[in-house]
């Protein structure tokens, strides 16, 4: 079976970095990029099993990203894990994306790591990138 597919979405290279390297210990496979343009572009080519994003992206806030993408991809609802230092942001969310995990940095990796299994453990089987034609 193919290693579940995250897109990192963080601006900060040692955190991206960091997290990648974690992740990939729980048997993920990670692509890290550092901004929203980034994101949209590796979202319009590859279909990914779960995003994680750092709601203050420098360039855009992290929320704004995660709406565009569902309302483009909408396969990626229920997929996308936000994290910030301020968990009380953002709670006056679209639909789209209020059921959007917050974990507050900073946080255990195993957190983050049991989030996205249950994540990709509720995707019909039909939709997942390794069962894609």
């Amino acid at each position: 079976m193919t290693a579940p597919l995250v897109l990192l979405v963080d601006d900060e290279p040692s955190i991206r970095r960091a997290f990648t390297r974690a992740l990939q210990r729980f048997g993920f496979e990670v692509l890290g990029v550092p901004d929203a343009e980034s994101a949209l572009i590796v979202l319009g080519e590859t279909r990914v099993d779960a995003v994680v994003m750092d709601l203050n992206l420098a360039s855009t806030r992290g929320d704004a990203l995660a709406l565009a993408a569902i309302r483009r991809w909408p396969y990626l609802r229920g997929r996308i894990v936000m994290m910030s230092g301020d968990v009380s942001a953002g709670r006056e969310w679209p639909e789209e994306i209020s059921e959007c995990p917050l974990l507050g940095k900073p946080f255990p990796i195993e957190a983050l790591a049991e989030r996205l299994r249950a994540l990709i453990d509720q995707q019909a089987p039909a939709v997942r990138r390794h069962e894609q034609a």
